[in-house]
């Protein structure tokens, strides 16, 4: 009974002691404790980063309000432009895939992939930013955990901004704070951008430079510049929202500053301007929604954006990583006032690469400065004449020793077939002197696109053309070549792929194309290993089989077939390595 009585005791004194308001006082306790342990654990977190003030003022009067919505919507774009990259890396990489698997399935309705291997760079490189942490408003010990953070963690972790808005621009002070590792004594306030004309465009900047500012500091061999990022950045932005719309709901006057965005975008591109290779190939597609508008390239000319699409694709697969600002547009200087046919803007563009190779120089010179050994080669270049249903065909070749010359026929498809009957022609200044009849016609090998031709009194032009051996691995080697060939008619460049040339021939011009090796991009031969390679010179019907040469006179391969780029109206030609020919075709001489 007494023991009953002393427990009951016990329970009225803590009845009277736990009332309601200790209950509650207790619960917020753990609840500031909990906080508290989450943030000190935090500081010690390297990969995060947490926003915190935004403070914003317009005319000289401060606005917290707008404050917290840049800051807002700054968090939700840092993870949106983070998703997009990682999204189109693997776009691209998927693509490579579907394609290393020959899927020969439409791909019309596909939306385009960047093709560039930058944006997969960029994907890898997003595994490396850091998480973004939002503080979180009306805890009352905030300024006591951001205290203690100091206090303990090395570096400073939190990022803030001051906006500055008037005359309807906005010029934005950012205080960012240093990546993982790196040791400095207080951050840098940064001038990230001046006269952005809205809010949400300053937000978005203010979370390109935040991903941009980590890998710039994170990596030495980053080397773009914020500018060139963002504009990536905003391009991928665009493509998106754009994409995603029914046909019905794209209204340019909308979408205004995203047109003119682009509008800006591709006169730069055009022009040559950035030299961040990845901003050209961002572009590509978005051209559907923008192809009519028209934009000024020079005082005198101007072009629609459609029509320069193809050289702008072009520019994406230059072999340089960076361009240099205006590098190559003297090209400009003979553009119609009015451009709008891609065949025009293509053939102007290529005016200065390609050239006939007569009248013959004087001893000792160059011609447009073809060298002396590329120019001894010329006489063993051939075209070869054949005919398939009841039309005259045409090919390039190069006689290798007496009575024997090569030339190309791909080993699938129509043109596969190697007809019964053909002829070689040797041309010099647009004139027929010799025409021989082809005796014999063998592939090198079962598997091989290469053909040889036995010629009876067909005689080779010292020096006999040399097999290099060259390395093709590494573009940036091969900044000079020549293509030397025949093309069927003199219009055959610059076609579609629903585009038929014409039949007949109306050309007998031996054609010199100055080119560059290019990163490999095309398809052309996927289904073989011969190495070939991609050159930045337009491809015609009649030059399969042109010889590719190197300064110092050596073959260094044989065109294949073409390939279109971006489905335009620009087929680029395609080079299969003169190393790869069998060793008996090579003892022939």
């Amino acid at each position: 009974m007494h023991a009953l009585d002393w427990v009951s005791g016990v329970a009225s004194q803590l009845a009277e002691q736990f009332t309601l308001a200790r209950l509650a006082y207790s619960a917020l306790a753990c609840i500031v404790i909990a906080i508290l342990a989450k943030s000190v654990m935090a500081t010690w977190q390297t990969g995060s980063i947490t926003l915190g003030d935004f403070e914003y003022y317009a005319d000289g009067a401060r606005k917290p309000e707008f404050g917290q919505q840049i800051r807002g919507e700054t968090f939700e774009f840092y993870n949106l432009i983070v998703r997009l990259i990682q999204q189109e890396a693997e776009r691209f990489k998927m693509e490579g895939e579907r394609r290393d698997q020959k899927d020969e399935s439409d791909t019309a309705g596909r939306l385009p992939v960047i093709q560039n291997e930058q944006v997969v760079e960029l994907g890898s490189k997003s595994n490396e930013l850091q998480q973004l942490e939002i503080t979180v408003e009306g805890v009352n010990v905030k300024n006591l955990v951001t205290a203690l953070g100091r206090v303990i963690t090395p570096s400073p972790r939190e990022l803030t901004a001051s906006i500055f808005s008037s005359n309807n621009s906005r010029r934005v002070f950012v205080t960012a704070p240093t990546s993982a590792g790196k040791e400095q004594a207080r951050p840098v306030p940064a001038l990230v951008a001046g006269g952005i004309e809205n809010d949400t465009n300053t937000a978005f900047r203010i979370a390109c430079y935040m991903i941009w500012s980590q890998w710039k500091e994170g990596t030495s061999d980053f080397g773009v510049k914020f500018g060139e990022f963002c504009r990536v950045a905003r391009l991928l932005y665009i493509r998106s929202t754009l994409d995603s719309l029914p046909p019905y709901e794209f209204d340019k006057q909308k979408y205004k500053d995203d047109v003119d965005f682009l509008k800006d975008t591709y006169k730069a591109a055009a022009l040559a301007s950035p030299e961040y290779r990845l901003i050209y190939s961002s572009l590509s597609g978005l051209q559907r929604y923008v192809g009519d508008e028209k934009i000024n390239l020079t005082p005198a000319s101007s072009a629609t954006i459609d029509s320069l699409v193809d050289i702008i694709g072009l520019y994406a697969l230059e072999a340089r990583r960076f361009r240099s600002p205006g590098d190559g547009i003297d090209w400009l200087k003979g553009l119609p006032p009015d451009a709008s046919d891609r065949k025009i803007v293509n053939a102007q563009y290529f005016q200065h690469r390609l050239m006939d190779d007569c009248p013959p120089p004087p001893s000792g010179a160059s011609k447009r400065g073809i060298p002396d050994a590329v120019r001894s080669q010329f006489q063993n270049v051939v075209r070869i004449i054949y005919e398939r249903k009841g039309a005259p065909v045409v090919t390039s070749g190069i006689i290798l020793s007496d009575e024997t010359a090569v030339t190309v026929f791909p080993r699938r498809g129509p043109a596969a077939e190697i007809p019964a009957e053909m002829e070689i022609q040797l041309i010099s200044c647009g004139k027929i002197f010799e025409t021989h009849r082809v005796e014999k016609v063998s592939r090198i090998a079962e598997d091989s696109p290469f053909v040889r031709l036995t010629v009876p009194g067909l005689k080779a032009t010292l020096p006999l053309p040399s097999i290099t051996d060259a390395s093709l691995d590494d573009p940036d080697r091969n900044r000079e070549l020549y293509v030397v060939g025949y093309l069927r008619r003199t219009s055959g460049l610059y076609f579609g792929p629903r585009e038929r040339v014409p039949d007949g021939i109306d050309n007998n011009d031996r054609r010199v194309s100055r080119a560059e090796q290019l990163p490999s991009w095309s398809s052309v031969g996927d289904d073989d290993d011969l190495g070939r390679f991609d050159l930045n010179v337009p491809y015609g019907p009649g030059m399969i089989g042109s010889p590719v040469f190197a300064p110092d006179g050596r073959l260094l391969g044989l065109l294949d077939i073409g390939e279109f780029l971006n489905r335009g109206q620009l087929v680029l030609a395609v080079g299969i390595p003169a190393k790869t020919l069998a060793p008996d075709l090579k003892a022939t001489h």
